[in-house]
């Protein structure tokens, strides 16, 4: 955060935040490594997890993040921080920390996963996100 401050303050104005894995306690693998995503039951802790750094950079770093990605590279489970989600997966936790957000006045705008854009998987990820009605704005 005191580095994206430190952008902040000499002009840049648009910061975004990504995710690499979740909370290991929060997915079905138990782990920040190998993959695994975090369980339907849990969504809305996630959700209030990613309104918390939100808020936690505003209020004790003076950070306005613009945007976030809930998840970064959602098709790869890696041995480092990772964690994977389907298309469907993907639209109904950006559907949940929408709503989360809304709830809670956050500005900040969430941003369609960033893929290696190889093959069809950012297409897969951006249509079941993008057909729907509550998720394509």
């Amino acid at each position: 955060m005191t580095f994206l401050k430190r952008l902040e303050d000499r002009g840049v104005n648009n910061l975004m935040a990504t995710v690499w894995t979740p909370p290991a306690w929060m997915k079905t693998n138990q782990s920040h490594y190998h993959g695994g995503t975090v369980r339907p039951d849990l969504r809305e802790e996630f959700a209030a997890y990613l309104s918390a750094v939100v808020i936690s950079a505003q209020r004790d770093y003076g950070v306005d993040l613009s945007h976030l990605s809930v998840q970064n590279e959602p098709f790869f489970p890696q041995t480092f921080e990772s964690a994977v989600y389907t298309d469907t997966q993907m639209r109904e936790m950006i559907r949940t920390v929408m709503r989360r957000f809304a709830s809670q006045g956050l500005s900040t705008k969430l941003a369609i996963p960033e893929e290696m854009a190889k093959g069809d998987r950012y297409p897969w990820y951006a249509k079941a996100i993008l057909d729907d009605p509550e998720t394509r704005n």
